[in-house]
């Protein structure tokens, strides 16, 4: 098992990781619906928002698994 310590910064990454998923995850939304302008004034630009966001969306969520997994043992 971990120390404590080390368990705290995994968690600590883990929810900063998701905090920025889930703002560009939102600003992805709002530029694809025209709600705000894209950056760059480029619609590519929203898309890839919204893409970035879900691969770090899956990772944070496969990190939190094994996590859940470590301290269940």
């Amino acid at each position: 098992m971990r120390s404590f310590w080390r368990l705290a910064y995994e968690l600590l990454g883990f929810s900063f990781t998701m905090a920025f998923a889930i703002v560009l995850f939102v600003q992805g939304i709002m530029v694809m619906c025209g709600a705000i302008p894209p950056p760059g004034e480029e619609i590519l630009s929203a898309y890839i928002m919204f893409t970035l966001a879900l691969i770090l969306l899956m990772w944070a969520v496969r990190k939190a698994e094994a996590l859940a997994k470590e301290l269940a043992e």
